[in-house]
């Protein structure tokens, strides 16, 4: 029960990183450390989990889309600009 706490604060750590900290030169780099702690986090509470094994996989899943929501929309943003040829 604690890894999922701790996998929870972390996902809303990174919500309130990336809230504030979008004018810091180091806010990527915040985002990115707190996106690979959740991810290990998940994964460590997947390797724990003895039983029902896709209800944690389903939350696991939902967290990281919500706490790192910064992720998601980038990846969108990047495949929205892919196509047609409007990539940066």
């Amino acid at each position: 029960m604690a890894l999922w706490i701790v996998f929870w604060l972390s996902g809303l750590l990174t919500w309130v990183a990336n809230s504030t900290l979008w004018m810091k030169e180091w806010y990527y780099v915040s985002l990115s450390l707190l996106g690979i702690t959740s991810l290990l986090i998940g994964v460590g509470i997947l390797a724990t989990t003895k039983g029902q094994k896709r209800r944690s996989i389903v939350l696991i899943v939902l967290g990281l889309c919500i706490g790192q929501w910064w992720l998601v929309e980038q990846l969108a943003m990047m495949a929205f600009w892919s196509i047609e040829g409007f990539a940066p």
